[in-house]
């Protein structure tokens, strides 16, 4: 649901323009879904891995956060000069609608179910 969110806040963006006040409006909107999103992906990613392997498994998933963010930057600075600021905020809507689509399809319900029942 937040990814959706989110992508409909970007794809908002590169909508109405990154020139002027909306910018700002559609930013400061945004940033807790993005933050309220990846609190919940730290949540949820612990959950779905066996105890015995947990902090693998989490490790795992945080070094990927790492490396996605090591090639954001480069992904911006590739894009930008190209086609412009609104087109940055268009891809990374794209993302988030795949990884919206990507959860949907293929996560676990959670909710009052117990870990060892969850990941043996």
């Amino acid at each position: 649901m937040f990814s959706a969110g989110l992508a409909a806040l970007l794809g908002a963006l590169r909508l109405l323009g990154v020139e002027d006040w909306r910018c700002y409006g559609v930013v400061v909107i945004s940033a807790p879904t993005i933050n309220t999103l990846a609190l919940g992906l730290y949540l949820y990613t612990p959950e779905i891995y066996p105890t015995r392997v947990r902090a693998v498994g989490s490790g795992a998933a945080t070094a990927w956060l790492r490396v996605a963010s090591m090639i954001g930057p480069f992904m911006i600075g590739a894009i930008l000069p190209q086609a412009g600021l609104g087109t940055v905020f268009l891809v990374f809507g794209v993302a988030a609608v795949v990884g919206g689509a990507v959860a949907a399809l293929f996560t676990l319900e959670t909710r009052g179910r117990v870990l060892e029942e969850l990941s043996p």
